[in-house]
């Protein structure tokens, strides 16, 4: 039987993930069985119950998935106890009627289950006092709605945010609003 498009396609991939790895002294495999390595990775990655095609679909909005982008300026970063997320906390523009204090919460992937989370967590904490734009996607959480960060743009820094005033208002701030998340949880709200 002739190979496929889409076979070629995950072979040539396969290659090159495995040409770009480091060469390891320590590993007994030729380039054909790293090859087949990540043929085999590959392939698994494309079913249609894994995690990567799961999380396109999200990201495309194919499963039903709503998502949002928000625009702000990083406050701070907290690891709530409760689930090991990160809790990313936002100021952005108020709305009289819909955000009337300007301040706005998301979230990370768990940070004990998912190497992204704690990546996305660390990185957002080192843009404490810059705007930057989150996609998030809308998930049901219990009762309740709340926004998981899927990625993030930086769009440079505040400058009140930056300064040393700014900061110490930025960590006052994201420190109660953390605090008033947590309680809510708690609550059941």
């Amino acid at each position: 039987m002739p190979i496929t498009e889409q076979e070629q396609q995950i072979i040539l991939s396969a290659i090159t993930a495995s040409a770009n790895e480091p060469v390891d002294q320590n590993n007994p495999l030729t380039a054909e069985e790293r090859v087949i390595e990540k043929v085999t990775q590959f392939n698994a990655m494309l079913n249609e119950n894994s995690k990567v095609v799961k999380k396109l679909r999200a990201l495309n909005g194919q499963d039903g998935t709503e998502l949002k982008h928000i625009a702000g300026v990083v406050l701070g970063v907290y690891r709530e106890a409760s689930s090991t997320r990160g809790i990313v906390v936002l100021k952005t523009e108020p709305h009289e009627r819909w955000n009337p204090r300007g301040i706005e919460i998301a979230r990370t992937e768990r940070m004990d289950s998912s190497g992204l989370g704690l990546k996305l967590s660390r990185q957002l904490r080192e843009l404490v006092g810059h705007k930057v734009v989150l996609t998030v996607e809308v998930r049901m959480a219990k009762e309740y709605k709340v926004r998981v960060v899927s990625h993030y743009s930086v769009v440079g820094r505040d400058e009140y945010f930056s300064s040393q005033q700014g900061f110490a208002e930025a960590q006052q701030i994201s420190r109660q609003e953390f605090q008033r998340v947590t309680e809510q949880k708690s609550l059941g709200r």
